[in-house]
């Protein structure tokens, strides 16, 4: 199945060498290129990457960002690969807070996808690993 081109980062249509930047979420460190974050124009990261945003970096040069780490891989994930290629949480409480930090981060497509799930749950309708991309 193809991805729409919305959900496609823009780095798997277009890739090039980039710097790396780490990240300091909640105290937790993760890496990833100035390409990965400028996969999604509308996101947070985006912005961050460009220089329209003055950063505050750390000591260490990481940029640090005041909100629990814990579904921060899923995000990462989805800004190197796109909707299709993240597992989504199985419980219902985990995506509604991994739909929170979609939100907080403009990551438009997967924040939609969620919302989806999330009239799902209200409708009662139960989830297999197919259904949440796990395998």
């Amino acid at each position: 199945m193809e991805l729409a081109e919305t959900e496609m980062p823009a780095a798997k249509r277009n890739r090039h060498t980039s710097d790396h930047i780490v990240l300091n979420v909640g105290c937790e460190k993760f890496e990833t290129t100035l390409d990965t974050l400028n996969n999604f124009p509308e996101s947070l990261f985006n912005s961050l990457a460009s220089g329209r945003h003055r950063l505050h970096r750390e000591d260490d040069g990481s940029i640090f960002f005041d909100l629990s780490p814990r579904y921060f891989y899923n995000i990462i994930q989805y800004l190197r690969n796109g909707i299709r290629c993240i597992s989504l949480p199985q419980s219902e409480e985990a995506r509604d807070e991994l739909l929170l930090e979609a939100n907080y981060y403009s990551l438009n497509c997967l924040a939609a996808r969620l919302h989806k799930f999330k009239l799902l749950d209200s409708q009662g309708s139960s989830f297999t690993k197919t259904d949440t991309g796990s395998a």
